[in-house]
C-alpha cells in the first residue's frame, strides 16, 4: 500500500481503490499510517472495517516450480 497516496503520521486517508487491488464489495478502505498500530512492514497498513465490513483481493501470476518471498 506505499504506491497510494498516504496521510500524514497518526492519520488515515479513504480509497476507493488501490493500484493493483480488486474491491468486489466496492466499499471504501482506509489507509493507515501509525494509526493504532503500525505497519508489518512498510509505511502504510490497511483497514478493512472502516465503514463496513470489507474486503480485497489480488491476483497474482506465479509459474510452477518457481520461488516467491
Amino acid at each position: 500500500f506505499e504506491t497510494t497516496l498516504n496521510p500524514v503520521a497518526g492519520g488515515w486517508q479513504y480509497q476507493a481503490s488501490i493500484p493493483g487491488w480488486t474491491d468486489p464489495a466496492n466499499i471504501p478502505v482506509e489507509i493507515r499510517k501509525t494509526t493504532a498500530g503500525v505497519a508489518y512492514d512498510g509505511i502504510n497498513y490497511l483497514e478493512l472495517d472502516s465503514t463496513m465490513n470489507s474486503w480485497i483481493s489480488q491476483i497474482i501470476k506465479t509459474v510452477a516450480g518457481q520461488v516467491y518471498e
